[in-house]
């Protein structure tokens, strides 16, 4: 569990007051050289003057500042876009609920602070991040390349690569068959090269196309620190969205012919496309339909703290709980959707992977 100084950045845990008409820039500065949280009020500015005492307290200080932004002001709009505008990292509001301005700010990286009374303080920050990526050239002036090279691999015994690296595509697309149905006698029916559906009997290489992609599109995290009088709580969340997961699991022990190498999961004899199981001769194949949504939410940390101030030798103690890997939000079926996204081949639930662990801490902070 961080202090609030450990959370700001700065020397000790003291925020400055946003007072209007007095909190200015250079009034900011001085605070948060002398290791306070300097706040800029800008409940008595416009967006002009707020904005030239961003700059003078950025030019006299190197050292964590905020604004402050009375919400029931004619330009809070305005002011909301010129902190991020101006790179600031810390946001107290005041008067008003700041939810509309908070998907702005999340994206900026700014941390908001929108309650705070004597017994009562909420922190809240929030991260957001988009990846894109295309792969522009396999070749040189000296290597020449066919453009493309396949990658990653689903190990035995299907032995078959999972992903193709290609020109003009994103790094990490998944290259396999397309499966769209299954006949009666329980064998897999993919779409061929022309869009038709065909046998799995009859594939061809050629059959083969993109299902999917391993890289996350999106990341979030969201982190949440009350403090009332002596109790304090945090909670730590993050997700990723926008990719999916080869799930391997499935793939082996979803089919009833692995029958021969041991145990398989009693979702293989379960209907597929709502029909009927697969059949016991169905061979292992790498195809879509072990393909999933891999968009999850976690709730990595809670901790929950209770300080006992004493004025004696002991200045402080707090004793804590706290609990790691809490939840898991998720619509994928494996044990766990934050797989490994490196490397050429991402995205691979790997059929040996152990699960994470849940962890719980008690614990007591003394401070002499």
């Amino acid at each position: 569990m961080k202090l609030l100084n450990e959370i700001l950045g700065t020397k000790y845990p003291i925020i400055q007051g946003g007072m209007a008409n007095i909190a200015t820039g250079e009034f900011a500065a001085a605070c948060s050289n002398a290791g306070a949280l300097g706040l800029i009020g800008s409940g008595g500015m416009d967006a002009d003057t707020l904005r030239e005492n961003i700059r003078r307290c950025r030019a006299l200080t190197d050292k964590p500042f905020g604004v402050n932004i009375m919400l029931m002001h004619p330009q809070a709009d305005e002011f909301a876009k010129i902190v991020v505008e101006e790179g600031v990292k810390l946001v107290t509001t005041g008067a008003g609920n700041p939810g509309k301005y908070m998907a702005a700010w999340k994206a900026a990286g700014i941390t908001v602070i929108p309650v705070q009374t004597k017994d009562f303080q909420w922190t809240t920050s929030m991260n957001y991040s988009t990846n894109k990526n295309e792969l522009l050239s396999l070749s040189n002036d000296q290597f020449v390349s066919s453009g493309y090279s396949d990658q990653g691999s689903t190990g035995e015994p299907l032995q078959t690569t999972t992903h193709r690296i290609q020109e003009g595509q994103p790094i990490g697309n998944f290259w396999g068959y397309k499966s769209i149905d299954i006949d009666e006698n329980g064998h897999w029916i993919i779409e061929g090269a022309d869009g038709s559906p065909k046998p799995i009997s009859q594939l061809q290489p050629t059959d083969k196309q993109i299902i999917g992609n391993g890289l996350p599109k999106h990341y979030l995290n969201w982190n949440n620190t009350l403090n009332w009088k002596n109790f304090d709580f945090n909670m730590t969340m993050r997700g990723a969205f926008g990719f999916d997961i080869l799930n391997m699991p499935r793939l082996q022990y979803e089919s009833p012919v692995m029958l021969s190498r041991g145990n398989v999961l009693n979702a293989a004899f379960d209907t597929k496309y709502g029909k009927v199981p697969l059949a016991a001769d169905q061979e292992l194949q790498y195809g879509s339909y072990y393909i999933e949504k891999g968009n999850y939410w976690k709730i990595d940390n809670v901790t929950l703290g209770y300080t006992f101030k004493f004025n004696s030798w002991i200045k402080r103690l707090r004793i804590y709980g706290t609990i790691s890997n809490l939840a898991t939000i998720t619509g994928y079926s494996g044990i766990d959707p934050e797989v490994s996204i490196s490397g050429l081949a991402p995205g691979v639930d790997n059929k040996n992977r152990y699960p994470s662990t849940r962890t719980y801490t008690l614990g007591i902070s003394v401070k002499f």
